[in-house]
């Protein structure tokens, strides 16, 4: 489970207590604003995973040497 779905998750197990917090209310109505206005992306990355930068690497050095 990655943390947006443990969020989503803690959020609607608590919603009735978290509709009673106005600090909760105005960062909730800041997202959706934000939302709505287009500003808010998913993060995407444009680089290969740690784990795989060094087995490309890896595997580039032993075609070269062939």
């Amino acid at each position: 489970m990655n943390i947006e779905e443990n969020v989503k998750k803690v959020v609607e197990e608590h919603k009735s207590k978290l509709d009673q917090n106005p600090e909760f209310n105005k960062a909730k109505n800041f997202y959706d604003e934000m939302n709505r206005l287009g500003l808010i992306k998913k993060q995407e990355y444009d680089i290969a995973p740690v784990d795989t930068i060094g087995r490309k690497y890896y595997y580039e050095t032993i075609n070269v040497r062939k």
